[in-house]
């Protein structure tokens, strides 16, 4: 089934898979979107699963074609979407948070993840394939409480569809403002849906449990923790330090 930039698959190995495979076979439309009602081999941050009940959740991949956006801006891409997500929700008066780098926490509990692969050329990004699973109508077992969806928040079934068509307005506005290089508002916005921003909170990395405190991320998008113990400002990329 299609809907304007729509393509609806039944099962598809991921949806990010399913975009690279028709890039490889010809042009693609800008925007275009891929939904499916289930993933065998849905794909998370670093190798990670995503898995997924069929039909009840919103699995998603936008295709993006991208002109004069450099290299050295590309964290502004991930604070987009993730920011992305958090104003689609405020649509169904959910209040969540960016639990860094880019997934979707209410309260302390995961609603959705993101996926971003891009493709270069020189010192510009020119395509980027972006992957959301966002939980929506999957009831979560009272013994899995590290996750939520939109069902067990709102009490009732929201349509996919309508989702998706949400989402892909929220991703267009804030496309605007990479083209408009609007970079302030972006960083602004991200930071202040910032899972822990500005709170002490404890960690763990290579070296042990220690508290500190998120003051930002660095321009290569890599978390900065200024630890208690020690006042210093510590640079982390993904998997490097865990959110205890």
């Amino acid at each position: 089934m299609k809907k304007q930039n729509i393509i609806h698959l039944e099962s598809v190995d991921s949806t990010n898979n399913y975009i690279a495979n028709c890039i490889k076979e010809g042009a693609l439309p800008d925007n275009t979107v891929i939904l499916a009602d289930y993933q065998t081999k849905g794909k998370g941050q670093r190798n990670t699963n995503w898995n997924s009940k069929i039909g009840e959740n919103l699995l998603f991949s936008m295709y993006k074609i991208w002109t004069n956006f450099e290299i050295s801006d590309i964290k502004f891409l991930n604070q987009s979407v993730s920011y992305a997500i958090i104003g689609l929700l405020k649509l169904y008066n959910i209040e969540s948070e960016i639990k860094w780098p880019n997934d979707i926490y209410v309260g302390d509990k995961k609603i959705a993840g993101v996926l971003i692969e891009n493709q270069f050329r020189g010192n510009f990004i020119t395509t980027s394939i972006i992957g959301i699973g966002l939980n929506v109508n999957e009831i979560n077992d009272a013994e899995i409480n590290d996750r939520t969806s939109l069902i067990d928040l709102l009490g009732k079934k929201t349509e996919i569809i309508e989702i998706a068509e949400k989402l892909i307005s929220q991703l267009k506005i804030l496309f605007e403002n990479i083209l408009n290089r609007n970079f302030t508002e972006i960083e602004n916005n991200y930071l202040t849906s910032l899972y822990k921003y500005k709170i002490e909170a404890k960690y763990c990395d290579s070296e042990g449990e220690f508290f500190g405190i998120i003051e930002g991320t660095d321009t290569f998008g890599k978390l900065i923790i200024k630890k208690s113990a020690d006042q210093k400002l510590h640079y982390y990329d993904i998997k490097e330090v865990k959110f205890l």
